[in-house]
């Protein structure tokens, strides 16, 4: 498990048995795992000041097993080693993100930037900014904006997750890896039922790399047309069956929480996985038909 945020300006490598503390010149607001292949031990951090740093955990040979045949990689014993570093950004990095078909790693800033680099060697493909507004009257350069969110879909398509710190809202954009611009949502087009404006907490795709969103205050989910990024379908989500039976009991005079803190769609089976205020629930589309044309999008 890797986790970072800590006051001591340190990010932290935890197994069964033992516990890695690695301090670093900067406090460490992002770390990402690489995971291009089963047991990759390389991991990215991001600090305040801007500096991408490459790690690599080295396991070494457990004693007992290095006389067999078959010596097994064993993670009670390994050491963490820096591989590179880079100062990527002029202000805090908020999102790492890997790309394995294009050998790529992306990264945002406070600095309202995306830089798109070769993982080999962290040199610069493409860089983003995100209050760039020539030729886009969607766009303002006097946005006071923060992004949260990338990812890239099958098509080589680059969404931003962002929020706007003086509308109180959020937003999602589209850019091709060259840093084009292609699309942005409409605030018009996702209300609730009482006309209040939907927050967008995360996106995912579906099968044919469409983006299926979620929201801060809606038990909706919504899929948006990844060309336009105008939505295409929405339906409520329900808790599978075995989850209700669990907690029928504990949740009998419990008001139904509305919304969640973050949502994942698994298009393998069509499960929607939901982040709430102190659980996790595996949710499923409410309609059997609806998730049939789900499927098809």
């Amino acid at each position: 498990v890797l986790s970072c945020r800590y006051f001591g300006n340190f990010f932290r490598l935890q197994c069964q048995d033992k516990i890695i503390n690695i301090f670093c010149e900067d406090f460490v607001t992002t770390i990402k795992e690489r995971s291009i292949y089963e047991n990759d031990n390389i991991f990215y951090t991001g600090l305040i000041n801007g500096k991408l740093t490459e790690w690599e955990i080295i396991p070494h040979l457990d004693t007992e097993t290095k006389n067999k045949k078959k010596a097994i990689k064993c993670m009670y014993n390994f050491e963490i080693k820096e591989v590179k570093h880079i100062y990527a950004h002029k202000s805090s990095i908020s999102i790492i993100e890997v790309y394995p078909k294009q050998k790529i790693i992306i990264t945002s800033g406070e600095d309202k930037f995306i830089y798109i680099r070769k993982a080999i060697d962290f040199e610069l493909l493409t860089a983003i900014d995100l209050t760039y507004s020539f030729g886009n009257p969607v766009i303002s350069k006097y946005l006071n904006i923060f992004p949260s969110l990338i990812k890239v879909s099958e098509l080589n398509l680059l969404y931003v997750l962002i929020y706007d710190y003086d509308k109180q809202k959020t937003f999602i954009r589209g850019y091709n890896l060259n840093g084009i611009f292609f699309a942005q949502t409409n605030q018009e087009e996702f209300k609730n039922n009482n006309n209040e404006d939907l927050l967008f907490n995360h996106f995912s795709f579906t099968k044919y790399s469409n983006l299926i969103a979620g929201f801060y205050n809606s038990n909706n989910v919504y899929v948006l047309n990844g060309g336009t990024l105008t939505p295409i379908w929405d339906s409520e989500l329900e808790e599978k069956e075995e989850g209700k039976k669990e907690k029928k009991e504990k949740t009998k005079d419990v008001k139904k929480e509305i919304g969640s803190k973050l949502l994942e769609f698994n298009p393998s089976n069509g499960d929607v996985y939901m982040l709430k205020e102190s659980e996790i629930i595996i949710s499923t589309i409410k309609e059997k038909s609806k998730l049939k044309e789900l499927e098809s999008l």
